[in-house]
Protein backbone atom coordinates (compact mmCIF):
# COMPACT_ATOMS: atom_id res chain seq x y z
CA UNK A 1 0.00 0.00 0.00
CA UNK A 2 1.13 3.53 -0.64
CA UNK A 3 0.59 4.36 3.04
CA UNK A 4 3.74 2.44 3.90
CA UNK A 5 5.62 3.13 0.67
CA UNK A 6 8.44 5.50 -0.02
CA UNK A 7 7.74 8.74 -1.84
CA UNK A 8 10.41 9.90 -4.25
CA UNK A 9 10.18 13.31 -5.88
CA UNK A 10 12.52 14.91 -8.35
CA UNK A 11 12.60 18.29 -10.00
CA UNK A 12 12.67 18.41 -13.77
CA UNK A 13 11.29 21.73 -14.92
CA UNK A 14 12.08 21.22 -18.62
CA UNK A 15 11.94 18.32 -21.08
CA UNK A 16 13.15 18.31 -24.67
CA UNK A 17 9.98 16.43 -25.70
CA UNK A 18 7.60 18.80 -23.90
CA UNK A 19 5.23 18.08 -21.02
CA UNK A 20 4.84 14.49 -19.90
CA UNK A 21 1.23 13.93 -18.89
CA UNK A 22 0.30 10.27 -18.87
CA UNK A 23 -0.52 7.20 -16.81
CA UNK A 24 2.03 4.45 -16.26
CA UNK A 25 1.55 1.04 -14.66
CA UNK A 26 4.87 0.20 -13.00
CA UNK A 27 6.56 -3.20 -12.85
CA UNK A 28 5.26 -3.60 -9.27
CA UNK A 29 1.66 -3.00 -10.42
CA UNK A 30 1.48 0.57 -9.08
CA UNK A 31 -0.32 3.34 -10.96
CA UNK A 32 1.64 6.56 -11.51
CA UNK A 33 0.31 9.67 -13.22
CA UNK A 34 3.20 11.72 -14.60
CA UNK A 35 2.82 15.47 -14.99
CA UNK A 36 6.05 17.37 -15.41
CA UNK A 37 8.25 19.24 -17.85
CA UNK A 38 6.23 22.44 -18.06
CA UNK A 39 9.30 24.70 -17.95
CA UNK A 40 8.47 28.41 -17.83
CA UNK A 41 4.84 27.74 -18.81
CA UNK A 42 4.09 25.85 -15.59
CA UNK A 43 1.86 28.54 -14.09
CA UNK A 44 -0.08 28.91 -17.34
CA UNK A 45 -0.48 25.19 -18.00
CA UNK A 46 -1.03 24.07 -14.40
CA UNK A 47 -4.82 24.50 -14.37
CA UNK A 48 -5.50 22.42 -17.44
CA UNK A 49 -2.88 19.82 -16.60
CA UNK A 50 -4.24 19.45 -13.06
CA UNK A 51 -7.70 18.75 -14.50
CA UNK A 52 -6.22 16.19 -16.89
CA UNK A 53 -4.44 14.47 -13.97
CA UNK A 54 -7.73 14.26 -12.05
CA UNK A 55 -9.51 12.87 -15.12
CA UNK A 56 -6.83 10.19 -15.51
CA UNK A 57 -6.89 9.36 -11.78
CA UNK A 58 -10.68 8.95 -11.86
CA UNK A 59 -10.32 6.21 -14.49
CA UNK A 60 -8.00 4.33 -12.12
CA UNK A 61 -10.37 4.31 -9.14
CA UNK A 62 -12.24 1.11 -8.31
CA UNK A 63 -16.07 1.15 -8.45
CA UNK A 64 -17.60 3.13 -5.57
CA UNK A 65 -18.97 -0.05 -4.01
CA UNK A 66 -15.41 -1.39 -3.64
CA UNK A 67 -13.65 1.75 -2.40
CA UNK A 68 -12.37 1.97 1.19
CA UNK A 69 -14.20 4.32 3.55
CA UNK A 70 -11.31 6.79 3.78
CA UNK A 71 -11.32 7.18 -0.01
CA UNK A 72 -15.05 7.89 0.04
CA UNK A 73 -14.43 10.68 2.57
CA UNK A 74 -11.85 12.25 0.25
CA UNK A 75 -14.35 12.08 -2.61
CA UNK A 76 -16.82 14.11 -0.56
CA UNK A 77 -14.16 16.75 0.14
CA UNK A 78 -13.05 17.01 -3.48
CA UNK A 79 -16.48 16.26 -5.03
CA UNK A 80 -15.08 13.56 -7.28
Amino acid sequence: QIRHGKVQVGLRPYRDNGVRLEHEKTSIDMNVVHCYGHSGAGVTLSWGCAKDVVDIAKTLLPPKSKRPDNLLEHEKLWRL
